[in-house]
């Protein structure tokens, strides 16, 4: 091509092959520079609409020109730790030979850059999965996380605390009881116990040192029992629990009332419904 100037895709073409020549040394300055050129003498022929014998203006000398030239910027941007470029070069080149993995070890990398710990974690996460070395960055990202859902449920956040949960492995320390755990207490907030109760239940399951894992299942079946109104198992559920958890001891003589009543022994409802407020369970006390 160097021997072939007057046509018109003869300059292109050359730099096409320098910079093919050079990706496969793995010089990607060089290969990036060359494949520039390319792009560049073809937007040249174009414009001056030159075609010399057996030249067609604006072909490019490879079908996957663009693509090399995406993937070449990208591996640049990546050696330089310029990851925002290297996002867009990978993403550009579509997945060409390993730029889908690279891309999201580029987008995990860059997300870390602007602190936006989920984003970073779930590209990492995903980068790794498909055997890309990750390291030591998604080991630091897993703890942030992890800390952050300790944190959230510190402080009775718990659906921040399954959000931060769900981003992690379930072999990651406690996450596989910790998650169903904080699930039961999501689904207790939103008032949903028989998806409590077998949240709770999982956790038990599982293990991971949750003490009152056992007892939220048993108040959550308790609960649904309420709910449903099967008045003794409510009671007997509610009977078994510490007076300390919840507002056990006032669903126990609610229970024990609606029972009672059931029964039409009115000494047992005057002992269960007379203890509490007027205004217990919309006013039916």
């Amino acid at each position: 091509f160097a021997a072939c100037r007057g046509l018109a895709d003869s300059v292109a073409r050359a730099a096409y092959v320098r910079g093919r020549a050079a990706a496969e040394a793995e010089e990607w300055g060089a290969a990036c520079g060359a494949f520039a050129e390319a792009v560049d003498a073809v937007a040249v022929a174009v414009a001056l609409d030159e075609a010399g014998p057996g030249a067609s203006p604006g072909v490019s000398p490879g079908p996957d020109l663009s693509t090399w030239h995406a993937y070449a910027s990208g591996r640049v941007a990546e050696g330089e730790c310029a990851w925002a470029d290297a996002v867009e070069g990978f993403a550009g080149a579509g997945g060409f030979l390993d730029g889908g993995v690279r891309l999201l070890y580029a987008r995990g990398r860059h997300a870390a850059d602007r602190e936006a710990w989920p984003e970073a974690l779930v590209d990492l996460e995903a980068a790794a999965a498909q055997g890309w070395d990750a390291e030591p960055w998604l080991s630091d990202l897993r703890e942030r996380t992890y800390q952050g859902a300790l944190d959230a449920a510190g402080v009775g956040n718990w659906a921040g605390a399954l959000t931060g949960l769900d981003l992690l492995p379930l072999d990651f320390r406690d996450v596989r009881p910790r998650k169903c755990y904080v699930r039961g207490q999501v689904a207790a907030s939103g008032g949903d116990w028989p998806k409590a109760a077998d949240a709770f239940g999982e956790c038990v399951a599982a293990g991971g040192g949750f003490d009152d894992a056992d007892a939220l299942r048993t108040y959550a079946q308790g609960r649904r029992c309420q709910d449903e109104s099967r008045w003794q198992d409510a009671l007997a559920c509610f009977a078994r629990l510490s007076s300390d958890l919840l507002d056990v001891p006032d669903r126990l003589l609610y229970a024990r009332g609606r029972v009672a009543d059931a029964r039409a022994e009115w000494a047992g409802v005057i002992d269960g419904f007379g203890r509490l407020p007027d205004t217990y369970a919309h006013g039916e006390v």
